[in-house]
């Protein structure tokens, strides 16, 4: 299965701007807004079995961190313009 790191992020009010940015991007089709991420740190596949291991040493990495804001400006694609 492949899987990633990410941030959830609220960014619902912002979800009319990113769908008219993402527009600029040929064959591009944004998440929908409940799936907004931000990824920190994309495995590409990994075994199943791994998996309940992986959360459990993000969950311990990530324990004690506060809520935090932050600004972005743009929007980018990945690995391809097919993707944003």
């Amino acid at each position: 299965m492949r899987l990633f790191i990410a941030i959830p992020c609220d960014w619902q009010e912002d979800f009319a701007v990113a769908q008219k940015r993402a527009s600029e991007f040929s064959k591009c089709k944004p998440v929908e807004p409940e799936n907004f991420h931000m990824t920190m740190k994309f495995l590409g596949e990994v075994e199943s079995e791994k998996v309940a291991e992986i959360c459990s040493a993000v969950n311990s990495a990530i324990s004690g961190t506060a809520p935090f804001d932050i600004s972005l400006k743009g929007i980018g694609v990945f690995p391809s313009r097919n993707y944003v």
